[in-house]
């Protein structure tokens, strides 16, 4: 996938959800610092939604390089660089695993995964125990 492309597709989520210039200028930022890891995250088919039944609840998972980080779009993902530069410093507004997520909804590159509704508790905590240790 190219470059261009995946910026269309940030601004068209931009737009989509009306997000201020400023904040779409950032989210562009982070793709053009970390295109290598994005465009990796992107074609690795790593990348699941997991959907459960039947209240619907969902959350992302990204497999990465050396860990699982947990998503809950656009605000959330367990990885340190988004908890020390987004929410401790206040330095970026996301991590790339967050516009890798976007451009991967918007352009049908995940897999979903169904589970039942009794199950979302257990594979939460077990993710955020993970990212713990």
């Amino acid at each position: 996938m190219e470059k261009s492309a995946c910026r269309d597709i940030l601004d068209a989520y931009c737009s989509s959800v009306r997000v201020q210039q400023e904040i779409k200028d950032r989210y562009l930022e982070v793709l053009d610092q970390k295109w290598d890891k994005i465009l990796e995250g992107i074609q690795g088919s790593n990348t699941y939604k997991y959907v459960f039944l039947p209240s619907g609840l969902q959350f992302w998972l990204i497999i990465g390089r050396t860990d699982e980080y947990l998503l809950l779009p656009p605000h959330y993902c367990s990885c340190y660089d988004f908890y020390f530069n987004a929410v401790s410093k206040k330095k970026e507004i996301c991590c790339y695993h967050v516009i890798t997520q976007i451009i991967c909804q918007r352009s049908n590159r995940f897999l979903t995964i169904y589970k039942e509704d009794g199950m979302y508790l257990e594979y939460l905590q077990d993710l955020l125990e993970h990212d713990q240790n």
